[in-house]
């Protein structure tokens, strides 16, 4: 979310135009996954260090997938045709977005006490997956 953050505003500061459509590509992925990118290799310390069995291939093709999640959603927000900045609007957003990943991911609540619905939500929100 970071990263796709910094990309949005990166955007809005049209440093992109100054390349080819190539290199906006490479440069986009590489601003999302300077923050994904470490996140996914403490989650593997992290298993590491509880003694949880992991399989690397799928924590790789995981944060892979977050990345490639995270630019679409930001040629998505690019692409709204809203007069603000999509900055803005991710900044909006993210507070939103994270008190959820807390309610629905189960960092505060017990998720087995959710009903069948509730856990379905649930799996739309990272934490849900630790």
């Amino acid at each position: 979310l970071l990263g796709l953050l910094s990309f949005l505003t990166d955007v809005d500061n049209r440093i992109y135009l100054r390349f080819g459509k190539v290199q906006r590509i490479y440069m986009a992925l590489i601003q999302i996954a300077i923050y994904a990118l470490p996140i996914s290799v403490l989650s593997m310390v992290c298993f590491l260090a509880a003694g949880i069995e992991f399989s690397l291939a799928k924590v790789v093709l995981y944060t892979l997938a977050v990345i490639a999640l995270a630019l679409a959603i930001g040629v998505v927000i690019i692409l709204l045709p809203i007069k603000i900045s999509p900055a803005k609007v991710l900044s909006a957003v993210l507070p939103v977005y994270l008190i959820l990943c807390f309610l629905f991911g189960g960092i505060l609540f017990d998720l087995a006490s959710f009903s069948k619905f509730l856990k379905d939500v649930c799996m739309i929100f990272p934490p849900h997956y630790f």
